[in-house]
């Protein structure tokens, strides 16, 4: 029951950051002086702006804006450290389009493989989380074995192993998320 109470759902529409993209970056940028959001949306904001300011084309002031934010809880220093993360993968890799060093791959293999569980926090954010750890771990993967030298063998094992992440666990999370009734699939 405690588990229950204490999982409160964060509605969030997370198409409508893209149309409200303006007002979310004002709100985030002045979090730590006057927060607008609890920590748990701060988290979701930072979590689905990610492909917000790619389009908008705006990921450096993401990166400003989350210099400035003081995380008190884990589950917003968690999503803090995926945006920075996801900035690094596309800032070393040129946007996915040249080779990703062992070493970052190795320190995002990490970020993305750490045990969590934030569910007691918020059950959405949790899976939203594991949703997006997934996925990067499987493009980790695909980008490790695209640009290495790897005998066939070993090529195979990352490749599978990149597939079953991305493709099999990242979409179970979608699936449990659109159970939940907290995303709507209309474009």
């Amino acid at each position: 029951m405690f588990l229950e109470a204490a999982s409160r759902a964060i509605d969030i529409d997370k198409m409508g950051i893209f149309n409200r993209w303006n007002e979310i970056k004002r709100n985030l940028n002045v979090y730590s002086e006057t927060p607008v959001y609890s920590e748990i949306e701060c988290a979701h904001y930072l979590l689905h702006s990610i492909e917000v300011c790619y389009g908008y084309m705006e990921e450096d002031e993401l990166i400003d804006i989350i210099r400035r934010i003081v995380p008190s809880s884990n589950a917003l220093e968690f999503a803090i450290q995926i945006v920075k993360s996801n900035r690094a993968l596309f800032d070393e890799t040129t946007g996915l389009t040249k080779q990703l060093s062992f070493d970052t791959f190795s320190e995002q293999k990490t970020l993305f493989e750490r045990k969590f569980d934030f569910s007691n926090q918020d059950r959405n954010l949790h899976l939203w989380f594991m949703y997006f750890s997934f996925g990067r771990l499987g493009l980790l993967y695909m980008f490790i074995v695209r640009d290495n030298d790897f005998d066939e063998e070993s090529k195979n094992t990352y490749y599978q192993k990149a597939k079953d992440l991305g493709n099999k666990h990242a979409q179970e999370h979608i699936d449990e998320l659109s159970k939940t009734g907290t995303i709507v699939f209309e474009w």
